[in-house]
C-alpha cells in the first residue's frame, strides 16, 4: 500500500468511539473530501488541531463528499494535524483536500 494511505478507521469492537491522529499534512485545498459509512446512527468528525475548525457528518454513507460547513481556507498551504473521531459503528475510509464546492 502506498505511503500515507490507510484501509479505514472505525471504533474497536465494543467501543462507542475510536480516535486517530494524522501526521502533519499540507492542506492543498479549502475543502475536506471524505469517503465514509455513517448510516444510520454513526458519525465522523474531524478537527484541525491548533485551530477552531471542526467538521462532522452523520447518518449517511458518502463517497468523496466535500464535508458541508467545513472551510479550510485559513489553513491552505500550511501543515496541520487532523484529529479523526468515528463513533457508533461508523467507518472512515479516506480523506483528501479538494479545490471547490463542486467537488
Amino acid at each position: 500500500m502506498p505511503a500515507g494511505r490507510f484501509v479505514g478507521v472505525r471504533p474497536r469492537a465494543g467501543a462507542d468511539a475510536g480516535r486517530a491522529e494524522t501526521v502533519p499534512l499540507r492542506v492543498t485545498g479549502p475543502r475536506l473530501l471524505i469517503t465514509a459509512d455513517t448510516a444510520p446512527s454513526g458519525s465522523v468528525s474531524v478537527t484541525v488541531q491548533g485551530s477552531s475548525i471542526k467538521c462532522a457528518i452523520s447518518g449517511r454513507n458518502c463517497t468523496e463528499l466535500a464535508l458541508p460547513d467545513c472551510d479550510l481556507a485559513e489553513v491552505v498551504g500550511k501543515e496541520v494535524t487532523l484529529g479523526l473521531t468515528v463513533s457508533h459503528g461508523a467507518a472512515l475510509y479516506s480523506f483528501a483536500f479538494g479545490g471547490g464546492p463542486e467537488e
